[in-house]
């Protein structure tokens, strides 16, 4: 179909940020929660949050969407209690606790009975801008290099002032050194033999070098991609 209507408009006022949430201090409303899609890179257990904001008035409408990641390697499907008493709990006890702290909920002990709670409550979130790098901070190349990502952190609606945020994006994060051991005698110890252990920026806790990427993602919570 032709387009009907000439509308005009000032290219220069329009952002570049299209699939990126404005920075500023917005609240959403979760209308789906699924885990049928799993992580790309392992086939993890993945929980995907879809969020459409509703103020500050000018951004109703955008869809957000979110990610957690909790299978693991040796538990793909995070079907273990271990791997909810390890390194998955602490994903799911950091960004999604957040998540549903935000509109209200606490955690059930069951994913479905925290989804059933909270699609249809809203939460705030206040998103910074981030350019990613050209190296990530594992130390490997990044394939998102030069993208403005949106960073996010929850707050329950009321507590701060709802509205956008003129600051600049912020520069790339440098890479981190993979950790190494405690050393032994004074003297530092060699990296681990392997495929080795890396320390998570975030939570702090040694992830093994083939998830480290997908769980620092997982650990970072709203600075997947935004959809």
């Amino acid at each position: 179909m032709p387009i009907t209507q000439n509308l005009i408009y000032a290219p220069e006022t329009i952002g570049d940020f299209a699939d990126t949430l404005p920075a500023g201090n917005l609240v959403g409303q979760i209308v789906d929660i699924d885990d049928s899609k799993a992580t790309k890179e392992h086939g993890h257990y993945m929980l995907t949050v879809t969020i459409k904001i509703t103020e500050p008035s000018q951004a109703r409408g955008l869809q957000h969407t979110e990610y957690f990641a909790i299978g693991t390697l040796d538990d793909p499907r995070a079907a273990l209690p271990e791997t909810w008493n390890g390194m998955a709990g602490k994903r799911f006890a950091g960004p999604m606790k957040g998540l549903l702290a935000c509109a209200g909920i606490g955690r059930t002990g069951s994913t479905m009975r925290d989804a059933a709670l909270a699609v249809g409550q809203s939460g705030g979130r206040a998103v910074t801008h981030r350019i990613e790098g050209a190296v990530g901070r594992d130390g490997r190349p990044n394939q998102y290099a030069g993208q403005v990502r949106a960073e996010v952190r929850f707050f329950k609606p009321g507590e701060r002032e709802v509205g956008f945020s003129d600051a600049a994006p912020k520069a790339a994060l440098p890479a981190r050194r993979p950790a190494l051991p405690p050393s032994v005698n004074g003297q530092p110890s060699a990296p681990p033999s392997g495929g080795g252990t890396l320390t998570c920026p975030k939570c702090r806790g040694q992830v093994g070098r083939e998830e480290f990427r997908g769980h620092v993602g997982a650990c970072q919570g709203a600075t997947a991609p935004t959809a």
